[in-house]
């Protein structure tokens, strides 16, 4: 219990320690410390000049509506129908892509496999 009120006591002085002012340096608080008269100092010249008119405008080329407005888009090609009679191909397809260990084999593999479906189709 005794070990407890010296721990309490020196928690107190550390805390009431640490709350001290500094008085050793010089401070605005410190009469002795005089501050220079305001107009001792010349301001200080302006680091831009005026704000332009338009600087609230979009910068050129920027604005998607004006770009986007003059643009021919090609329709997108015709894709086959996926379901139907070769779906059952189509499907086979998809699977073997998925196996592919990166994009070019499942290219490869997906159109090897709609070949191979198409020739049993066509015989």
């Amino acid at each position: 219990m005794k070990s407890s009120i010296v721990i309490a006591i020196a928690a107190i002085a550390l805390l009431s320690a640490c709350g001290q002012r500094d008085t050793s340096h010089a401070s605005s608080v410190n009469p002795a410390f005089k501050v220079a008269a305001p107009e001792a100092v010349p301001p200080a010249p302006p680091e831009r000049g005026p704000i332009p008119p338009n600087a609230n405008a979009a910068a050129a080329g920027t604005n998607a509506s004006e770009a986007l407005a003059n643009e021919h888009l090609e329709p997108l090609p015709k894709q086959s129908p996926k379901s139907g009679p070769n779906e059952q191909v189509n499907v086979e397809a998809q699977e073997a892509a998925a196996k592919a260990p990166d994009t070019a084999s499942a290219d490869a593999a997906k159109r090897e496999v709609l070949k191979q479906g198409s020739s049993k189709a066509g015989s």
